[in-house]
Protein backbone atom coordinates (compact mmCIF):
# COMPACT_ATOMS: atom_id res chain seq x y z
CA UNK A 1 0.00 0.00 0.00
CA UNK A 2 1.27 3.51 -0.84
CA UNK A 3 0.78 5.84 2.11
CA UNK A 4 1.22 9.61 2.26
CA UNK A 5 1.98 10.71 5.82
CA UNK A 6 1.74 14.44 6.59
CA UNK A 7 2.66 16.33 9.76
CA UNK A 8 4.58 19.52 10.50
CA UNK A 9 6.00 17.98 13.68
CA UNK A 10 9.06 16.06 12.44
CA UNK A 11 9.43 13.96 15.58
CA UNK A 12 5.83 12.83 15.44
CA UNK A 13 6.07 12.24 11.69
CA UNK A 14 9.00 9.87 12.24
CA UNK A 15 7.26 8.17 15.16
CA UNK A 16 4.10 7.47 13.16
CA UNK A 17 6.18 6.24 10.20
CA UNK A 18 7.89 3.72 12.49
CA UNK A 19 4.45 2.40 13.54
CA UNK A 20 3.55 1.50 9.96
CA UNK A 21 4.61 -2.02 8.96
CA UNK A 22 7.57 -2.18 6.56
CA UNK A 23 5.58 -3.77 3.73
CA UNK A 24 3.94 -0.39 3.06
CA UNK A 25 5.58 2.38 1.02
CA UNK A 26 5.48 5.57 3.06
CA UNK A 27 6.09 9.05 1.64
CA UNK A 28 6.56 11.89 4.14
CA UNK A 29 5.44 15.50 3.86
CA UNK A 30 6.31 18.14 6.45
CA UNK A 31 3.46 20.57 5.80
CA UNK A 32 0.06 20.80 4.13
CA UNK A 33 1.36 22.45 0.96
CA UNK A 34 4.00 19.77 0.39
CA UNK A 35 1.42 17.11 1.22
CA UNK A 36 -0.99 18.51 -1.35
CA UNK A 37 1.72 18.66 -4.03
CA UNK A 38 2.81 15.09 -3.37
CA UNK A 39 -0.79 13.89 -3.31
CA UNK A 40 -1.49 15.47 -6.69
CA UNK A 41 1.65 13.93 -8.23
CA UNK A 42 1.48 10.48 -6.65
CA UNK A 43 -0.75 7.45 -6.55
CA UNK A 44 -1.54 6.97 -2.88
CA UNK A 45 -3.94 4.43 -1.43
CA UNK A 46 -4.05 6.12 1.94
CA UNK A 47 -3.47 9.63 3.26
CA UNK A 48 -2.66 10.00 6.97
CA UNK A 49 -2.60 13.65 7.97
CA UNK A 50 -2.44 15.95 10.92
CA UNK A 51 -5.12 18.63 10.78
CA UNK A 52 -3.56 21.57 12.59
CA UNK A 53 -0.77 22.66 10.26
CA UNK A 54 0.13 26.02 8.79
CA UNK A 55 -0.46 26.78 5.12
CA UNK A 56 -3.36 26.63 2.70
CA UNK A 57 -6.05 25.39 5.05
CA UNK A 58 -3.87 22.91 6.88
CA UNK A 59 -4.90 19.30 6.65
CA UNK A 60 -8.62 20.04 6.30
CA UNK A 61 -8.38 20.97 2.63
CA UNK A 62 -6.33 17.87 1.90
CA UNK A 63 -8.86 15.63 3.67
CA UNK A 64 -11.67 16.95 1.47
CA UNK A 65 -9.54 16.75 -1.68
CA UNK A 66 -8.42 13.17 -1.06
CA UNK A 67 -11.89 11.99 -0.07
CA UNK A 68 -13.37 13.54 -3.21
CA UNK A 69 -11.06 11.25 -5.22
CA UNK A 70 -12.20 8.19 -3.26
CA UNK A 71 -8.92 7.88 -1.36
CA UNK A 72 -8.89 6.56 2.18
CA UNK A 73 -8.06 9.34 4.63
CA UNK A 74 -7.00 9.03 8.26
CA UNK A 75 -6.89 12.14 10.40
CA UNK A 76 -4.90 12.50 13.55
CA UNK A 77 -5.02 15.59 15.68
CA UNK A 78 -4.08 16.93 19.07
CA UNK A 79 -7.11 19.22 19.07
CA UNK A 80 -10.37 18.27 20.69
CA UNK A 81 -12.11 21.39 19.38
CA UNK A 82 -14.12 19.32 16.91
CA UNK A 83 -15.62 15.86 17.47
CA UNK A 84 -14.61 12.82 15.41
CA UNK A 85 -17.91 13.02 13.56
CA UNK A 86 -16.91 16.37 12.06
CA UNK A 87 -13.77 14.94 10.47
CA UNK A 88 -15.71 11.92 9.22
CA UNK A 89 -18.30 14.23 7.67
CA UNK A 90 -15.62 15.84 5.48
CA UNK A 91 -14.21 12.52 4.35
CA UNK A 92 -12.01 10.96 7.03
CA UNK A 93 -12.47 7.21 7.33
CA UNK A 94 -10.80 7.10 10.74
CA UNK A 95 -9.82 9.70 13.35
CA UNK A 96 -7.07 9.27 15.92
CA UNK A 97 -6.27 11.72 18.66
CA UNK A 98 -2.58 12.21 19.45
CA UNK A 99 -0.84 10.17 20.72
CA UNK A 100 -1.74 7.43 18.27
CA UNK A 101 -1.85 3.92 19.64
CA UNK A 102 0.35 1.88 17.31
CA UNK A 103 -1.75 -1.27 17.79
CA UNK A 104 -4.88 0.57 16.67
CA UNK A 105 -3.11 2.03 13.64
CA UNK A 106 -1.72 -1.34 12.57
CA UNK A 107 -5.13 -2.96 13.10
CA UNK A 108 -6.74 -0.27 10.95
CA UNK A 109 -4.15 -0.71 8.17
CA UNK A 110 -4.76 -4.46 8.22
CA UNK A 111 -8.48 -3.88 7.72
CA UNK A 112 -7.96 -2.02 4.42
Amino acid sequence: MNILLIDDNLDLLKTVKEMIPAEHNVTLATDALQGSELFNKGDFDLVVTDIDMPGTGGGLRLVSEAASRDKTVVVYTGSIAKPKEYYKSIGAKRVFFKAIDDDELVKFLSSL
